[in-house]
């Protein structure tokens, strides 16, 4: 493998695990939003 296609294949998986990490912050916002009325 090339040292350009690992750049691009490194570049996909990071920009998938940021996708992955915003989903997952977004669910559990829900959930506590859900659970708690979001009171503080």
């Amino acid at each position: 493998m090339r040292a350009g296609e690992l750049r691009r294949r490194t570049g996909l998986l990071l920009r998938a695990l940021a996708r992955h990490r915003q989903r997952g912050a977004g669910l559990h916002w829900e959930a506590y939003q859900a659970d708690l009325g979001g009171e503080t």
